[in-house]
């Protein structure tokens, strides 16, 4: 759908979306986002701006200005990044748009690196290819752990940037601490370069976890209630034991209802899954309960990352991850390497409860 600059009066910005969400009570307001949002309504506006105001076309050989490539929200887990970036995505009035979570943006590298596999530049390809199917790439979660995803990502970020994509970006982490102490970060330190140049750096700060809401309370704290939460929410039984196929392995489960599947967290995390098994798990299964998760650190790094993968696709389609843990969310990942990354997990563990 093209937009027309003739019906941008009627088009929301993302700041009056957040009002309109304080005025029903979907969320409270918070200061420490305002910042944020302004920077998020300067560049909604740069992108719905009639074409001939936004670039004429002697500023087609003018260096890309900081800030034109796009933002990049961090902060702390839980204040409200993902929220906002949904906001941005939600009030484009156009279709040329495309918004993931970094596992996904990865799959989708990887299935554009194999279509152009044996160019010599691959990576610019795909540059140029996105250019032509979006104007604006929102990535929620971008926290680069894998050496292999660090060493491309400086020249992919420089062909988005020179096709002229606009990057949002959401992170846990400031741009200049990504794939800290990582394998070879000499060779990604360029990325960081190209971000802090091409894109607004806005620190979403403040003291509140807005996931973790007063009156919620997350069966990831008590033990032995599965089926009690299967009995309420599940609906109707539909195998016990068995397994089922996820894009052609099989996996153990303990049963399946009509709304829910049970597994065991060694039968889903802990042999080879990616982010695409979890992905069609919650498109099939809205409420998906994890047995048993033990708590994690270096020596269970491979497990923590697939836990961490299950989760966030859950969350992000707005499923519900019952896990029958260790320890409280906040003590289940004792290592150092994903520290950071795991606050988030544990962030969603406490949104995903249910009222008791």
């Amino acid at each position: 759908m093209a937009f027309n600059p003739e019906n941008q009066a009627c088009v929301k910005q993302p700041g009056e979306l957040y009002e309109l969400a304080i005025q029903t009570g979907d969320i409270s307001a918070d200061s420490g986002q305002y910042q944020a949002l302004e920077t998020l309504n300067h560049i909604h506006h740069k992108l719905i701006a009639p074409a001939q105001k936004l670039q004429p076309w002697w500023r087609r050989w003018v260096k890309q200005e900081p800030g034109a490539g796009g933002a990049y929200l961090w902060g702390e887990v839980g204040r409200g990044k993902s929220m906002m970036l949904s906001m941005f995505f939600e009030s484009l009035p156009f279709d040329n748009k495309k918004r993931l979570h970094y596992q996904q943006f990865i799959e989708m590298i990887q299935k554009e690196r194999h279509r152009f596999k044996g160019l010599q530049d691959p990576l610019e390809r795909i540059g140029q290819n996105w250019a032509q199917q979006f104007r604006v790439i929102c990535i929620d979660e971008f926290e680069v752990t894998d050496i292999t995803d660090a060493m491309i990502m400086s020249k992919l970020l420089s062909t988005m940037f020179d096709q002229k994509i606009t990057l949002m970006l959401t992170s846990n982490l400031q741009p200049r601490d990504l794939y800290k102490q990582g394998l070879q970060r000499e060779r990604f330190l360029p990325a960081i370069a190209l971000i802090e140049k091409y894109m607004e750096i806005i620190e979403v700060g403040g003291n509140r976890d807005h996931r973790r809401q007063p009156g919620m309370e997350s069966w990831t704290n008590q033990r032995n209630l599965a089926e009690n939460w299967l009995e309420k929410f599940g609906g109707n039984i539909i195998q016990v034991k068995g397994a089922v196929e996820i894009h052609g392995r099989k996996i153990p489960v303990r049963a399946i209802y009509q709304h829910a599947i049970w597994f065991d967290f060694y039968s889903l995390c802990a042999t080879a899954r990616s982010a695409r098994d979890y992905m069609l798990l919650a498109q099939q299964y809205p409420i998906l309960v994890c047995s048993g998760v033990p708590v994690m650190s270096e020596d269970r790094d491979d497990q923590a990352r697939r836990f961490m993968a299950l989760v966030d696709e859950y969350y992000d389609r707005s499923g519900r991850v019952l896990a029958e843990l260790a320890a409280s969310p906040d003590q289940m990942y004792q290592g150092w390497r994903l520290r950071f990354a795991f606050k988030r997990t544990a962030s969603r563990l406490h949104a995903m409860g249910f009222e008791t």
